[in-house]
């Protein structure tokens, strides 16, 4: 609720004393009346720029904060361009703050889901996959992408989207230093 600058003054002029000395404080028109309006306009402009911040601060609303809401978190980087529309950059704003959390095999599967895709998430040791020794299969993970309908012929070069580069992109970010990740069926 945005307040008027008469209830601003009202509001100044209320934490006045009564007495002869501040007797003008609700006279219309007076000199120190004026002098409380003036401070008061600049209450009422304080009031206007902590409403902004509050509402811009959000990372899915902001317009005005997009490039610090990147730069705060490492946009652009080698997934995340940082162009686009502003819908398209707070997404990316929203998923980059996500990723943050990323440590389960469920956070690995939502992460796809958010890009439409299914994928399943698999420790090496668990997936079908040969491994040269067992150390290398404890430091695997293994994702196997269902995606969307393609052409049963097999072209050098993807159609469409470029989703599931993004996601390898992601996953190679979020996944422990220690690990490397696999991804079948591709």
């Amino acid at each position: 609720m945005a307040f008027t600058l008469e209830d601003h003054t009202n509001a100044i002029a209320a934490y006045l004393p009564n007495g002869r000395t501040f007797e003008a404080k609700g006279i219309q028109g007076s000199n120190f009346r004026q002098l409380l309006t003036g401070i008061a306009g600049e209450f009422q402009r304080a009031q206007c720029y902590i409403q902004t911040l509050e509402d811009e601060f959000i990372p899915d609303l902001t317009t005005l904060f997009i490039d610090e809401w990147e730069q705060a978190l490492g946009i652009p980087d080698l997934c995340f361009t940082g162009t686009g529309t502003d819908d398209e950059r707070r997404r990316d704003i929203l998923t980059k703050l996500s990723l943050l959390g990323v440590q389960t095999v469920e956070d690995f599967e939502n992460v796809a889901l958010v890009f439409g895709l299914t994928a399943e998430v698999l420790a090496g040791v668990d997936s079908a996959v040969v491994f040269p020794d067992i150390t290398s299969a404890r430091y695997t993970i293994v994702v196997n992408v269902t995606l969307p309908e393609r052409f049963i012929y097999t072209f050098p070069f993807t159609f469409g989207s470029n989703l599931l580069v993004f996601l390898q992109c992601i996953f190679d970010q979020v996944k422990p230093e220690n690990c490397q990740v696999i991804f079948e069926g591709i």
